[in-house]
């Protein structure tokens, strides 16, 4: 059977550096663990559109070509796509490229696609997010048989299910890399509810705000965090300024990926009020850093200790209510350990090596 010598992977973006921590976490968590558990492998990355220019530099180990897509749409991002497939084919000449795998079905699944189909590779699609809903027309352009499409959740799956038509071959589900939390902080935490996400309209962060303005009437000390950066910074601190709450919610702004696992330490409740998830990355380590989880969107279809979820903001408040009424005790789920998923992903791809093996024997 022939092995899995040199893996290309595809990506819309990737961190700039190995600083970059707040780019992409679990793409960046996956990579390390998987190049951690198969030091055989050689890992080539793609990256279309982030970083904004055009270089092929050194991450973690790893080479990494950025192709200054820069989100551009029309021309442009056909022009994108276009030397993407050709960086590929020139990866593979230099370094022949056992098998593809691709991180959201976009650009980067129809670059991946011609370039597997061009250098006989397998490939595997792995959704992680809106992806899946209807009106993207990658799924269209692309057209992946369902052996060659992962979604990141049973959640997902069924809303492209309902959006496309069909189920995607495997379930690959997000996870945690538990080699980079800090110590379990079990007694002194500070923070009573903590969101953290971007600050965008998918997110909700006002309802977050709303819900602290609540608590507020019957708990004037409630001490709340919102930790990112985004296109609603200024809109929401002028509501935390306009519902009086200045001395009990801080807006973080952008900060890296550690500060966050520290914050999620210092935390009690972790309040998750998105629209959509594919398979939330920070409502796994939020449950891993000791935090209890409410949310209006499932994480898994059995039932997670210490994860609550709610039907509506009335019972979301209560349940905050409720625990900050009692003394909660802290203690790590593990909902889905990224070693596991990137064995997972490996066993995938060996397998679609032999099956190729096999067909053309």
């Amino acid at each position: 059977m022939r092995a899995l010598k040199h893996l290309l992977i595809v990506t819309p973006g990737f961190p700039k550096d190995k600083d970059d921590t707040s780019c992409l976490p679990a793409v960046q968590q996956f990579i390390l663990c998987y190049k951690r558990l198969h030091p055989e492998i050689t890992f080539t990355i793609l990256s279309l559109h982030y970083p904004f220019d055009q270089k092929h530099y050194c991450w973690n180990g790893i080479e990494v070509y950025s192709l200054r897509g820069q989100n551009k749409n029309g021309i442009q991002r056909g022009g994108t796509i276009l030397r993407a497939i050709r960086k590929g084919l020139s990866v593979n000449r230099a370094n022949k490229i056992d098998a593809v795998m691709v991180f959201w079905l976009t650009d980067a699944a129809l670059a991946a696609k011609y370039i597997s189909r061009s250098i006989h590779a397998p490939i595997l699609i792995w959704m992680h997010g809106q992806d899946a809903k209807a009106g993207n027309k990658y799924v269209r352009y692309v057209h992946p048989a369902p052996e060659h499409l992962a979604a990141i959740s049973d959640y997902q799956n069924e809303v492209f299910k309902k959006a496309h038509g069909f189920k995607a071959g495997h379930i690959i589900y997000n996870g945690i890399n538990k080699n980079i939390f800090p110590a379990l902080n079990f007694d002194n935490r500070d923070i009573d509810l903590l969101s953290v996400g971007s600050l965008i309209p998918l997110k909700r962060q006002h309802l977050f705000i709303e819900l602290v303005q609540k608590i507020k009437e019957t708990n004037s000390n409630i001490k709340a965090f919102v930790a990112g950066e985004g296109i609603l910074q200024g809109e929401l601190t002028r509501q935390t300024k306009e519902a009086g709450l200045d001395d009990n919610l801080t807006l973080t702004g952008g900060i890296n990926h550690e500060a966050v696992l520290k914050l999620m330490n210092r935390a009690k409740i972790l309040v998750h009020t998105s629209e959509y998830e594919g398979h939330s990355t920070v409502i796994l380590e939020a449950l891993y850093s000791g935090c209890y989880v409410l949310s209006f969107l499932p994480i898994a279809s059995r039932e997670t200790e210490n994860f609550i979820l709610c039907k509506d903001m009335e019972d979301m408040l209560q349940q905050c209510k409720m625990l900050l009424s009692k003394t909660i005790i802290h203690k790590r789920v593990l909902v889905s350990d990224m070693d596991d998923r990137a064995e997972q992903v490996h066993h995938i791809l060996t397998s679609k090596l032999s099956h190729a093996d096999n067909s053309r024997s």
